[in-house]
């Protein structure tokens, strides 16, 4: 079995989340130094992020399962985010089965 899919990539939600937080302390910072009026704007301006918004899914993960029918499954992934460049890779095996650990 292998499968694609387009995830949430974890690095690219973190520095949108940190550059909201910076935005929101420079107009809390305003607060009483410019017109009130403008500082409901900039501070209405502000949304905070949305996980869920598919700006984020950037991440695509290729991943596969196989060799059940030898006695050894492998697990086989990569992922890598076209905004950011985070990136991992990784194989495991993992053996379940062997004749020759059958009982007699």
């Amino acid at each position: 079995m292998s499968a694609d899919n387009w995830a949430t990539c974890p690095r690219c939600v973190h520095r949108a989340q940190k550059a909201h937080e910076a935005a929101s302390l420079e107009v809390g910072a305003l607060y009483g130094k410019i017109p009130h009026d403008e500082w409901l704007a900039k501070n209405a301006a502000l949304k905070p992020v949305d996980v869920s918004d598919s700006q984020f899914c950037t991440f695509r993960e290729d991943y596969e399962f196989y060799g059940a029918d030898a006695g050894i499954v492998c697990a086989d992934f990569s992922g890598h985010c076209t905004a950011c460049d985070l990136g991992t890779t990784f194989k495991r095996e993992q053996r379940f089965w062997s004749a020759t650990e059958e009982p007699a």
